[in-house]
């Protein structure tokens, strides 16, 4: 054997020095690339600076560069020659100058996307009918004439309802318009008022606007509210940074809102026969957004919302497709008390349990690992196109599919590694999610679940639960570590005991074997449970008390006990009536009762 090491180590020398005689440079075992075991990590955390850099100051009065349209290229040169630059210090073997150019790159990358996403718009956007409205283009201090195409179902709110429109049109009238039409794009959020008297109670029976409708509308246009409490939420800088949204307007009762057409499958209107601007694909949205209306028309026929379990269907509605529109200020309080308000947000826990359980049916079904990787990762992106895609909920789809495209292509799977590719794509996307408190508290879980509750578990309690596989199987003692090779003996030891005192199960080992492994198995579990929700709970500390204004020691226990519990929520609601009504495919197979049935 020793002889063989000494042949091997020659050999890998005398190709060394084979490649250092051809100009190839050899990476050492100790350079900074090697050391470097989440480069794609590194490099979003680079990236992230640079955003945080170059972000506007919203209190200065000046921006912080004198012009932001010529500080880009500025930006974009930086970036790329640092790149280039680092590639000719890893030609010349000089890995760790090389390494900090790339990342000083990535800071001047990050700082032009910041900048280019400030210029995101076309000069028709509504987001610049500020400047029409400051010469007195535009009056908007009296109603307008929107036209545009709903791009989201009616949602019901205390006050009526609302729903963002894709504007076309702005049509105003009066003697102070010097503008009277303007063709214009971007989103804008109408809340139709509900109006208690019968001639609108009329109008809107007949009116059930819909995704794809065309629409014409009186409206009174206004910016987002902003509240001046010190240190309070910026709710118009979210508006506009997250949601695109620059405008809101109140619509008085349905008669002031005339249907144009609806959209047809083919993406054009009939009634103004021509392709709305900005419409989607043939069929794909419109088909999304039908099977979650029918999902959400579903769960409201099991739970109506006049009733007082409306309030479970509302919980149903936000933890099955992330749409928390319908939850009361009282159930949000009570979730946010004990620690629980991340299970009203489709993130990893919700993602990560329904990738576990779709492999745990595809493993039933004996299929192989590429076919199960493969159906697995479709099914997730059919998932995420069902619900709201916020950040945390692109974070996990993300993470899981860069897991499963790596396992497809037998690559290894490093946690860190899939954080830093989600972090670059949504940051490279929207860099504002920076500043957002889901994307924030998203992936500080994230991190703190793989660099710290990960490496704690694998040195206390993972060895013992793996030491529990196959009991009976001698031959795995030694591929594991003393202390958990012990572990099984021990555990050997009273299997014999209970056989030896038990006639019955001296004939059936298994038997005995599973009346020592199951109360084990539990324990480790419980164990691995409180721990990883301990991290979690005191890692997030600081940041919950910023975000909630409050700490709450309770959510140690209880986030424990939530992964079960959503476990059997998310398995039981394969097959409820909602589902089955959402979702005809869904109604194959016997008969069922399900959990809310």
């Amino acid at each position: 054997m020793q002889q063989q090491l000494k042949m091997g180590a020659t050999r890998t020398r005398s190709i060394h020095k084979q490649l250092e005689r051809k100009g190839t440079p050899c990476v050492p075992a100790d350079s900074a690339i090697r050391v470097m075991k989440a480069p794609l990590l590194a490099l979003a955390a680079c990236f992230a600076l640079g955003i945080a850099l170059a972000r506007p100051d919203p209190l200065a009065s000046h921006p912080t560069v004198a012009d932001p349209v010529r500080a880009v290229p500025v930006l974009l040169g930086c970036a790329a020659a640092c790149l280039l630059a680092g590639l000719v210090m890893l030609r010349t073997r000089r890995q760790l100058v090389a390494t900090v150019l790339a990342l000083a790159g990535f800071v001047f990358a990050g700082a032009a996307g910041m900048r280019l996403f400030e210029f995101r718009f076309p000069p028709s956007h509504v987001s610049h009918l500020g400047g029409y409205v400051g010469t007195g283009g535009i009056d908007l201090s009296q109603p307008v004439r929107l036209d545009g195409r709903l791009i989201s179902d009616p949602q019901r709110t205390p006050y009526g309802s609302q729903f963002d429109v894709e504007a076309t049109r702005l049509e105003a009238e009066g003697p102070r318009n010097r503008l009277p039409a303007l063709l214009v794009s971007g989103k804008v959020r109408l809340r139709l008022e509900a109006v208690e008297d019968s001639e609108s109670l009329a109008a809107a029976e007949a009116l059930e606007p819909k995704y794809g409708d065309f629409i014409s509308a009186e409206v009174r246009l206004r910016r987002p509210q902003v509240y001046r409490n010190p240190g309070s939420f910026d709710f118009r800088r979210w508006m506009e940074s997250i949601e695109d949204v620059y405008w809101v307007g109140n619509i008085r009762g349905a008669p002031a809102i005339e249907r144009r057409g609806r959209l047809s499958p083919d993406g054009t209107s009939p009634g103004a026969g021509h392709r709305g601007p900005g419409a989607p694909p043939a069929g794909v949205a419109s088909l999304t957004e039908r099977a979650r209306r029918r999902l959400l028309q579903s769960i409201d026929r099991l739970y109506p919302p006049w009733l007082p379990e409306g309030r479970d269907g509302a919980v149903l509605k936000a933890v099955l497709l992330g749409d928390r529109s319908s939850l009361d200020s009282d159930t949000i309080e009570d979730f946010r008390k004990v620690g629980l308000y991340h299970l009203l947000v489709i993130a990893g826990l919700h993602v990560g349990l329904l990738a576990m359980l779709a492999e745990a049916l595809l493993r039933l079904l004996r299929l192989g690992e590429s076919w199960r990787s493969g159906l697995v990762l479709l099914f997730l992106l059919g998932f995420a196109s069902l619900v709201e895609q916020r950040a945390p909920t692109l974070r996990a789809t993300l993470m899981i599919c860069a897991y499963l495209l790596a396992r497809l292509l037998y690559r290894e799977q490093p946690a860190l590694n899939a954080i830093g590719l989600a972090a670059l794509a949504l940051l490279a996307a929207r860099p504002a999610w920076l500043f957002e408190t889901g994307f924030d508290l998203s992936f500080s879980a994230a991190l703190l679940i793989a660099g710290l509750a990960v490496p704690i578990l694998e040195r206390t309690t993972e060895p013992y639960r793996r030491a529990l596989w196959r009991l009976d199987a001698v031959d795995f003692d030694p591929s594991l570590e003393p202390r958990a090779a012990q572990f099984r003996l021990d555990l050997r030891a009273m299997a014999a005991a209970l056989k030896a005192r038990v006639a019955w199960l001296s004939r059936h080992p298994a038997a005995a074997e599973a009346l020592v492994t199951a109360p084990t198995r539990a324990a480790v579990w419980t164990v691995n449970m409180l721990l990883f929700s301990a991290v979690l709970q005191f890692g997030l500390l600081l940041p919950m008390a910023k975000t909630f204004h409050r700490v709450t020691y309770a959510g140690i226990g209880l986030n424990a006990l939530a992964i079960p519990v959503m476990t059997l929520v998310l398995a039981f609601a394969r097959r409820p009536r909602c589902w089955e009504r959402g979702c005809p495919l869904s109604r194959c197979g016997p008969p069922r009762r399900s959990l809310w049935s």
